[in-house]
């Protein structure tokens, strides 16, 4: 039974991730137009907000109102109530230190293909960031955040420049970031490429960048897990290490960078790379199936009035949550994943096809974290127990047993009657394949057009843009009809 506790405006639920700076939540808001609407919540140890992390509110909302036109941090806001901290639209998933983690306990490899998709994901995102005039600040699996549906966001963004300047305060943090610190330490294309670089290396051989004087040697013995077990790192796979590790010719600037990643993941056939968000959702749900059930069955039964809901109506209006039956009118109601990149259904079976299983070489156990201290009894809560449970919930329904191998992945039962134009950006290689997809118009998110566009346009195979006579990779926008 999931516990929900009143924190704030809001009810916290699971914690999704702990790091070296605090803790990330699944939690239910309950004020204004967004209650009841799940979000992603950011909290700091204690000794951060001692220190002052967020002391300086005014200098955060401006760089929020800057984040805010990218879609990427849109929905984004701080909240002082109770303790400093801060609010997204919820994306399910996990932190790539997490990924990584159940990576190594399930020995199971991460892989090149999503490794190489999601630094290039980074990359665009890093270009977001230059042309919103913030900095990237330093970067590591700690604050990136990776969605189930193989969306990738940014954390702490808005602080990171505060972050990093408290960070030789604390010689065991330092100490842990130290992989991600040896680059150059201004701001700029090398110190981005060094730090893009430390993750790849990270993702690919799944322990930390070692100190300076031995990446070469290390990335000379680095090997990948392949069809037929651990294979030599591809020859322009680790040229490009090389040079985002400052050992090769540097980059000269994100552009350059960006062509590279691009040429290493959609213009190496040798390799026979399929790279696409499916891909990263995929390996997402390999990892995470378990916890990713479990997650749903407590939305839904949030969603049907009970558990979160209930607790949410029982502490808004004062009456008990068997008084609360039923959706909750005007609550949001929310696809979980796009369809291209759901595989709900996937086994175990299906799973170790895509992914051998291979022995990872063993890591150094994790320090203990500071968790933060629990929420302090507000108005609300102290007529309220920490873990509200509603009376005599509806025992859910059994979900059907998941085939091994689903031909094709399922759509959410569409509503009646309802039909769209929706107006995309789709990422094209030479092939005319379809690789990477962003909803532009037309579809609300989470709603079943959004599911139903998205897995439209990665089925589409189009026509590829010409340059000189000869294909080339290219953005275009599109528009699908859904039904």
């Amino acid at each position: 039974m999931t516990s929900y506790t009143p924190f704030a405006s809001l009810l916290l639920t699971d914690c999704l991730a702990t790091d070296p700076f605090g803790t990330l939540h699944r939690a239910i808001d309950r004020s204004g137009h967004s209650a009841g609407h799940d979000v992603l919540v950011r909290r700091y140890h204690p000794q951060w907000l001692d220190a002052g992390l967020l002391r300086n509110p005014a200098n955060i909302r401006r760089n929020l109102i800057h984040l805010g036109h990218l879609k990427l941090f849109q929905g984004a806001r701080l909240d002082l109530e109770e303790e400093p901290h801060f609010i997204w639209p919820l994306c399910q998933g996990r932190s790539l230190a997490t990924v990584l983690e159940a990576a190594r306990a399930q020995r199971i490899p991460f892989g090149l293909e999503p490794s190489l998709f999601l630094a290039w994901i980074l990359c665009q995102h890093m270009a977001q960031l230059h042309r919103a005039g913030l900095p990237l600040g330093f970067l590591t699996p700690h604050r990136v955040w990776v969605g189930f549906d193989g969306l990738v966001e940014l954390l702490d963004t808005p602080v990171i420049t505060h972050l990093e300047a408290l960070l030789p305060r604390y010689s065991d943090v330092q100490k842990l970031m130290r992989p991600y610190l040896q680059g150059p330490l201004q701001e700029g294309i090398s110190r981005d490429a060094f730090q893009m670089g430390a993750l790849l290396f990270e993702m690919l051989s799944h322990c930390p960048l070692p100190e300076h004087r031995y990446i070469s040697h290390e990335l000379a013995s680095l090997r990948v897990d392949g069809a037929e077990g651990p294979e030599p790192l591809p020859s322009s796979i680790r040229t490009l290490l090389s040079r985002l590790l400052g050992l090769g010719r540097p980059f000269q600037n994100l552009e350059e960078l960006a062509q590279e990643l691009e040429k290493a993941l959609f213009g190496q056939d040798d390799i026979g790379l399929n790279p696409s968000t499916f891909g990263l959702a995929l390996s997402m749900h390999t990892l995470f199936r378990f916890q990713i059930a479990a997650e749903n069955q407590a939305l839904e039964e949030e969603q049907s009035g009970f558990g979160g809901l209930a607790a949410f109506h029982f502490i808004r209006k004062g009456a008990p949550p068997s008084a609360t039956s039923g959706p909750a009118k005007g609550i949001r109601r929310r696809i979980f994943l796009p369809a291209a990149a759901l595989l709900l259904g996937i086994t175990g079976l299906a799973a170790w096809s895509i992914h051998a299983r291979q022995p990872m070489p063993s890591s150094a156990p994790s320090p203990p974290m500071t968790m933060p201290p629990a929420p302090r009894p507000g108005k609300e809560q102290a007529h309220l127990p920490a873990t509200i449970q509603p009376a005599s919930p509806k025992k859910p329904t059994s979900p059907e047993t998941p085939h091994p191998i689903a031909e094709k992945p399922k759509l959410p039962p569409a509503p009646a009657s309802m039909e769209a134009l929706v107006k995309l950006r789709v990422f094209v290689d030479e092939q005319g394949r379809v690789r990477q997809t962003h909803i532009l118009e037309g579809a609300p998110p989470g709603s079943y057009q959004e599911s139903a566009a998205l897995a439209a346009a990665l089925q589409l195979h189009l026509t590829p843009a010409l340059e000189g006579g000869n294909p080339i990779r290219q953005w275009r926008e599109i528009t699908v009809r859904v039904r």
